[in-house]
């Protein structure tokens, strides 16, 4: 049993760091395109869309 919560604590983890790495990517895109980083990361969450809808859609999956 604390093995599967062990487990689904990575998943949890390394679902954050995944989702970051698309955010940070599509800030430095707009970054590139000449936004200010405060804009730049506000128009990233409007189009990335809720930080927590990648890992509830994911959850599906989860080990």
């Amino acid at each position: 049993m604390s093995f599967d919560w062990w487990r689904r604590g990575r998943w949890a983890r390394e679902m954050d760091a995944e989702f970051r790495f698309h955010l940070d990517n599509l800030v430095d895109t707009f970054m590139r395109e000449g936004l200010s980083r405060e804009d730049a990361e506000r128009r990233a969450r409007r189009e990335f869309g809720p930080s927590n809808w990648p890992r509830t859609k994911a959850a599906i999956n989860a080990p």
